[in-house]
């Protein structure tokens, strides 16, 4: 089954401690610029939201590049990007739908690779207390979770049919 990171972003606070993990990680310091996670802020919702790659079937990204500079992690089925074959033309970074491709201050292009399979944002993402939700109180959650997608997406439909009926009958 599928694993990514999911993201809600009500429970983000902006702390940006998953750019500086990732960044960490991936470079040795901790440097939001140099991250494969990033936020943005949506201040007409008031809410923060972290941008991940979502490792698309098909993925846009691997279509759009000349170079065929992306390869298949099979393990995980997902795609990054084979540091030796771009010629960093930003053809995948615009292909991207979610902006989760990006070039860094260096002129590379990354994306996220989920950490070979310990993301570790969501491992720094801390557990918040949900608020402005009349009928889901007090559970803490986090705004980043690595969780099978299709499970993922069933227990997102539940809770909403849990918000909409009132709760539990």
């Amino acid at each position: 089954m599928k694993k990514r990171i999911i993201v809600e972003p009500t429970l983000c606070t902006g702390c940006e401690m998953c750019t500086h993990a990732c960044s960490v990680i991936k470079t040795g310091a901790p440097d939001p610029l140099f991250a494969r996670i990033h936020v943005v802020r949506d201040e007409a919702r008031n809410i923060c939201i972290p941008v991940v790659c979502h490792h698309c079937e098909p993925a846009p990204c691997v279509e759009a590049c000349p170079a065929g500079a992306f390869k298949r992690v099979a393990r995980l089925d997902i795609w990054v990007i084979d540091e030796d074959k771009c010629i960093h033309c930003g053809e995948c970074v615009r292909a991207c739908p979610f902006g989760a491709i990006q070039f860094l201050p260096d002129g590379d292009v990354t994306k996220c690779d989920l950490c070979g399979g310990v993301p570790r944002c969501v491992e720094c993402c801390q557990d918040r207390v949900q608020s402005g939700n009349q009928h889901v109180q007090d559970i803490k959650a986090s705004a980043l979770r690595f969780d099978n997608i299709v499970e993922s997406a069933s227990l997102k439909r539940r809770m909403q049919l849990y918000k909409e009926g009132g709760g539990i009958k």
